[in-house]
């Protein structure tokens, strides 16, 4: 993607930080993104949540067309080392569930310097974060109720668990969840399906039992102190360059999903059209009005319900319809 954030302006950084290396590089706008849209969701084997699947598939093809037969992943540094905002969320909400009262308004002040929440907004996920589960996962069902209208048959929001590993100590039941449910399984699945479509293999030396026993030795206000991932900025200022130590903001495996959907929107109708009508558990005008209103309108509130009902609509296809 070309738009600059906080993250990709320093790729310029770190390459000139490391001279001798050899650096690849690719500017996604979404060209082949329906064509290879089918070939991503066959090798997956299931339905995915947004395009970073899709930007993976191309680097893995990237990698390939190099020769390069192994990669080194960074996948589980952030849900090891504390690298979401809900660490910082969950260690607050440790500290209000032992009733360390004082250092939750400390700790949200020094969080605050280095995040885009206000004070006011951590101490409200605090809060969230030491209610009873029955009550957020209550609230994950509300969440659900525009999805019901696109769906036809007996749908039951309250038979999926969000929060499957619970703990009194919120901090662990974060770090349980994002492990074993939200965000681990999930990466490592599309990490093994798109490089084994390409012949190259991805190693993950953050999800290394030796590395993860060593990091989890350490309390969770050693890992974050100010901010996240504070244990593995501190460790490595000799060795990387401080603009990226200084990093506030983390966009992920940032992929402009809206603009490739709309690189050409009319292909993009029409193939969404084709796709969701052979689905029979779709309720049609339901489907079809979101399709016209995210691509005729451009109106982009309800996009994520949009790009769900796409997916599936394509799973269904390719291993149902044949």
């Amino acid at each position: 993607m070309e738009e600059k954030n906080e993250e990709n302006a320093l790729i310029d950084v770190v390459r000139e930080y490391l001279p001798g290396s050899v650096h690849h590089g690719i500017i996604f706008d979404g060209h082949n993104f329906l064509e290879e849209l089918p070939k991503v969701t066959y090798h997956h084997d299931e339905p995915f949540a947004d395009a970073s699947m899709y930007v993976h598939w191309e680097l893995c093809k990237l990698a390939h067309q190099n020769g390069i037969k192994v990669m080194l992943s960074g996948n589980g540094g952030d849900e090891v080392l504390g690298g979401y905002a809900s660490h910082l969320y969950s260690e607050l909400g440790r500290l209000l569930y032992k009733k360390q009262i004082a250092r939750v308004f400390n700790q949200a002040f020094r969080f605050e310097k280095h995040r885009p929440e206000s004070v006011f907004r951590f101490l409200a996920h605090s809060v969230q974060e030491v209610l009873p589960f029955r009550w957020r996962e209550w609230q994950k069902q509300l969440q659900s109720k525009p999805a019901q209208r696109l769906i036809h048959g007996d749908f039951k929001p309250d038979a999926y668990t969000f929060y499957p590993h619970r703990n009194d100590d919120p901090f662990a039941a974060n770090l349980l969840n994002n492990m074993c449910c939200w965000t681990i399984p999930q990466f490592l699945h599309y990490e093994d399906r798109n490089s084994m479509a390409f012949g190259v293999e991805i190693r993950v030396p953050m999800l290394d039992h030796v590395f993860m026993e060593y990091v989890l030795q350490f309390r969770p206000e050693d890992l974050l102190k100010y901010r996240t991932k504070q244990l593995l900025r501190d460790s490595l200022k000799p060795v990387v360059p401080e603009a990226v130590l200084k990093q506030r903001l983390k966009h992920g495996f940032a992929a402009p999903l809206e603009d490739f959907v709309n690189f050409d929107t009319k292909a993009t109708l029409a193939y969404f059209n084709e796709q969701v009508k052979s689905v029979p558990f779709f309720n049609q005008p339901e489907v079809k009005r979101l399709g016209a209103e995210v691509l005729e309108k451009r109106e982009n509130a309800h996009f994520h319900y949009f790009w769900r009902v796409f997916s599936l609509a394509i799973w269904y296809n390719i291993f149902f319809n044949g």
